[in-house]
């Protein structure tokens, strides 16, 4: 990529993802002493964010409380409205391509392969989604309680049944889900993730528990965290650590010995929390009447906020990061939120590259040359110094007037070129 990046005005950039998760409402008590935020016309101006910005959201006539992305596809738990599928490959223009009714209330969905999993009240239910436009019910249900989350690795299926229990299910035949084994918790299970042997479970009021998954039939509880609020989702990251959503707050729980988890951080919000994920250092939380936040967890002894995007007066069910953008679902609709992140310092070690980089100093909109027209445009996109993305690039004016100050590297197949923000 030749050098001939230039200055130019001024616009607006920002970003975004989501993740849901099923849940009754313990913020009733928040909510009748927050008031609640005004709200800007359609959201598309927030009156305060924080290195997001709005990429696109739709709103249907139902209630989102789950969803999971795979590609360019959502699939929604829309309640009684059953399990919707959404295309999202435009974020500025979504559209509903499918949609299976259920028979309970579908508060929780993992698509996997071919299948779409859905807790479905007393229901787990195995919806066939190869044709996204026409998902069907393979008409086999699992029948085991009120399910919450759920999670699938390898040949099971490890869903939460709400008046605590974790049950495993053998779905090697997808069709026909089968009982392999049960745990039982001291609360309400809720939101669950595994990783290795393990399973966390956000227990409510009993905080986090860990069970041993090793022998599918036979699961038990090895360790449990009290946490001081009401644990409604859990994420696993680094190699031995877990984000629980307790109330208010986010929890940085260290689970390297399982049988005895210890709290390293916190960090409290402005909101109650249902649901989190985490991805590459960054874990996504959306909170009721305030919105999206996104919390830098890579020192997990002092997280700290380096996002947000407002979403007032709405009951938020999670949040999700899915191929560079932030799901938000809430009760009345669903948000696309784009997460640009931040630059640092200069002396940091920038990406390895084959040649010296020239820096471009850049103020308010980053100008990309576009290709010659015989040529194909190559993809590309802005790095931050650790080599993180982002935000992606288009031909003609970028604005990055809404990125912190500092280095970046506009990245393309076979090429970088260094680049420094000032204000």
């Amino acid at each position: 990529m030749k050098s001939e990046l230039l200055l130019v005005g001024a616009l607006v950039c920002c970003a975004v993802q989501a993740q849901a998760l099923d849940k009754v409402d313990h913020a009733a008590w928040y909510r009748t002493t927050k008031s609640r935020v005004a709200s800007s016309p359609g959201d598309a101006l927030p009156f305060d964010s924080l290195n997001c910005r709005l990429v696109g959201q739709y709103a249907p006539p139902y209630a989102i409380s789950g969803l999971d992305v795979v590609g360019n596809l959502a699939y929604l738990a829309t309640g009684d409205s059953g399990l919707r599928v959404i295309d999202v490959s435009d974020p500025a223009s979504l559209s509903e391509v499918g949609h299976c009714a259920t028979p309970g209330t579908a508060n929780c969905v993992v698509k996997v392969g071919n299948y779409a999993y859905v807790s479905d009240g007393d229901y787990l239910c195995v919806i066939d989604v190869s044709n996204p436009a026409h998902p069907v019910d393979t008409g086999n249900l699992f029948e085991a309680g009120w399910l919450g989350g759920l999670v699938k690795e390898g040949n099971y299926v490890y869903v939460t049944e709400y008046h605590g229990k974790v049950i495993v299910m053998d779905v090697s035949d997808p069709v026909s889900p089968t009982e392999v084994g049960r745990c039982t918790t001291p609360g309400y299970a809720n939101g669950l993730v595994k990783a290795g042997n393990y399973v966390y479970v956000a227990d409510q009021e009993s905080g986090l528990v860990v069970i041993d998954v090793s022998n599918p039939v036979s699961p038990y509880a090895v360790g449990r965290f009290q946490t001081p609020y009401v644990a409604e989702g859990v994420e696993v990251f680094g190699s031995h650590s877990v984000c629980v959503a307790d109330g208010t707050s986010l929890r940085m729980i260290d689970v390297s010995n399982p049988a005895s988890p210890s709290e390293v951080g916190y960090y409290d919000q402005d909101g109650y929390v249902y649901g989190v994920d985490v991805v590459g250092g960054y874990a996504y939380t959306a909170s009721t009447d305030n919105g999206l936040y996104v919390i830098d967890v890579s020192d997990p002894a002092n997280p700290l906020k380096v996002g947000f995007y407002p979403i007032p007066s709405s009951n938020p069910m999670g949040a999700i990061e899915a191929g560079g953008y932030v799901y938000v679902a809430r009760d009345s609709g669903l948000r696309i939120i784009e997460f640009y992140g931040g630059g640092v310092e200069e002396g940091r070690r920038p990406p390895a590259c084959s040649r010296q980089l020239n820096a471009t100093i850049v103020r308010g909109v980053l100008w990309l040359p576009a290709a010659a027209s015989s040529e194909t445009q190559a993809p590309s996109c802005l790095l931050d110094a650790v080599g993180r993305r982002v935000i992606r690039l288009r031909p003609g004016p970028n604005d990055v007037q809404h990125l912190s100050p500092g280095v970046y590297f506009v990245s393309s197949p076979g090429s970088a070129e260094k680049v420094v923000l000032t204000r």
